[in-house]
């Protein structure tokens, strides 16, 4: 009978546990984007639980408080919070445009924080190369030492204004940009982090959110 009745729901289960066992055990560990097709199945069964929900809530309220409740006004309630969400989600998205690949929610710290828990993709794939360029223009910058994670031509959008940089170099003086993604990852080796010389204390501008930009005097 349950297996009949939950058909719909076993079967969407099965597929995602299927998905996840198959992703955790793989070698390819390079974003979040690989497990973007389990949001979809997952967003349908939240959905069916929480109309099922709307269904159940008042008939537990009315069994466990021994009185009746007026059902409109607990179905009132839960509908404005599950609303409430979706309008928290919704302007949290919004807010982040046209930045969509920086969006992290508030609890992962928001665009501005997001890439410091995450490296690679899954925030910064060079897609502010072309802000990079604006900012060094409006700034009249002659020289900018770069350490740009992304495939765009720098000599496209910086001719003549850049020098390459790494993370294992010495300091360097006056405007220096390194991509959140370098930045990120040159803590993995202490003795060429980019902290040790371009702490987030001393940040002069964030170019888009994925490109850090220092002035060192």
């Amino acid at each position: 009978t349950v297996l009949r009745e939950e058909f719909a729901s076993l079967a969407v289960l099965l597929v995602l546990a299927a998905y996840w066992l198959v992703s955790i055990r793989s070698n390819l560990n390079i974003g979040v984007r690989h497990i973007i097709p389990v949001l979809p199945l997952t967003f349908v069964l939240v959905a069916r639980e929480l109309r099922a929900l709307a269904v159940r809530l008042p008939l537990a309220m009315n069994f466990r408080e021994g009185f009746a409740l007026h059902t409109g006004l607990v179905l009132m309630g839960y509908f404005a919070f599950v609303g409430g969400l979706l309008l928290w989600q919704a302007m949290s998205v919004l807010r982040v445009q046209p930045f969509q690949m920086a969006y992290f929610n508030e609890f992962a710290g928001g665009p501005e924080n997001g890439w410091q828990r995450v490296i690679d993709s899954n925030a910064d794939w060079g897609q502010d190369m072309g802000r990079l360029a604006r900012f060094v223009n409006e700034h009249h910058i002659d020289k900018l030492a770069l350490d740009y994670f992304g495939s765009s031509d720098a000599n496209r959008y910086l001719p003549g204004k850049w020098e390459a940089i790494n993370a294992c170099m010495p300091p360097r003086k006056g405007w220096v940009a390194v991509s959140t993604m370098f930045y990120q990852n040159s803590a993995a080796t202490p003795a060429c982090d980019y902290r040790r010389w371009l702490p987030l204390g001393k940040l002069t501008a964030k170019v888009g959110y994925s490109m850090l930009v220092f002035h060192v005097e």
